[in-house]
């Protein structure tokens, strides 16, 4: 398997209610099909999500991520959109961290060709009367798999579902944080930590795991402030997470 994750980071871009925010990933890849898509809104704060309606579009095709859930309140933090996910935002609260059902299949875009512009539109149905607060698309990520294969006779799309790390509790943190992840069948998994410049700063695991979701606990030490990346490897996958440490 192939496994492209195209980070949208530090966007600050404003949301104005009736007007649509857009944010584009504009890419050129030689494989010519899409197996499967996920989304993550990493961060988008607004006072009331509920009026939130947001899309993803390529190639002429356009999915409902999310269009005003039931249950409002402030936020968007990493909220994942994936087919298999199980469970529509409507049952749940926000800030809605976690993997949802989109409101819209995402299966629409797997024939398409990946290359060419994918974009994201958050568009605000509210009067914009309520308390002020920040409305801001601070960031996103695009997930594709673009290969089938990998010998693991899990089907592609389902292993594309079920992979990458969930979790990050706390986020920020201190002291430690608990990672939680998950593989789609058994095998050899790498779950290191990376700082801002690309080095390798901690190892949280380099073994054979079983299927289904797993968690490590990762301990900064005398790391300094700042954001760093967690980094699943499994399968031939990447699941990439970002995490801030305080002091």
């Amino acid at each position: 398997t192939a496994h492209l994750q195209i980070p949208r980071e530090n966007l600050n871009l404003p949301i104005t209610p009736g007007t649509p925010t857009k944010d584009v990933i504009d890419f050129t890849t030689d494989v010519s099909e899409v197996y499967g898509v996920t989304v993550m809104i990493d961060s988008l704060l607004h006072p009331s999500v509920g009026d939130l309606e947001i899309t993803l579009t390529h190639g002429g095709t356009a999915v409902t991520l999310a269009d005003r859930p039931t249950n409002s309140a402030e936020n968007f933090i990493l909220t994942g959109f994936k087919d298999l996910a199980g469970r529509p935002l409507d049952w749940y609260n926000a800030p809605y961290t976690g993997w949802f059902q989109p409101e819209e299949p995402l299966r629409p875009f797997q024939p398409l060709d990946p290359s060419g512009e994918w974009i994201l539109t958050v568009l605000d149905h509210g009067s914009g009367g309520l308390k002020a607060t920040t409305r801001v698309l601070e960031g996103w990520s695009l997930n594709l798999l673009v290969e089938s294969g990998g010998g693991t006779g899990v089907p592609p799309v389902v292993s594309f579902a079920n992979f990458g790390v969930e979790q990050i509790r706390p986020n920020p943190l201190n002291r430690e944080a608990i990672i939680t992840f998950r593989i789609p069948g058994p095998g050899a998994v790498k779950l290191t930590v990376y700082n801002q410049l690309g080095q390798l700063v901690g190892i949280l695991a380099d073994e054979d795991l079983p299927a289904g979701i797993h968690e490590k606990r990762w301990h900064p030490g005398l790391l300094a402030p700042g954001t760093y990346f967690i980094h699943l490897e499994s399968g031939g996958m990447v699941s990439v997470r970002k995490a801030l440490l305080t002091r």
